[in-house]
């Protein structure tokens, strides 16, 4: 009944633990990536937006992206 000491169910365990862990941090990751919430993937657009509240571009500068982007 115990032939391999326990060792062949708790190895068994590991593995399945393994892939579900595993599995959790692709799908995860591919959230992430493809349209989770936009704080983590800001869009060009909210970029753009961020750089003129600092103050890093001109008004001017904000407009002329901005028509590019559109």
């Amino acid at each position: 009944m115990m032939g391999n000491f326990g060792f062949g169910m708790g190895f068994g365990w590991v593995i399945w633990l393994a892939l579900i862990i595993g599995g959790y941090l692709v799908l995860r990751g591919r959230v992430g990536s493809y349209g989770g919430n936009s704080e983590n993937n800001p869009s060009a657009l909210d970029i753009l937006k961020q750089r003129y509240a600092r103050g890093d571009i001109s008004k001017e500068e904000f407009d002329r992206m901005k028509n590019d982007l559109l």
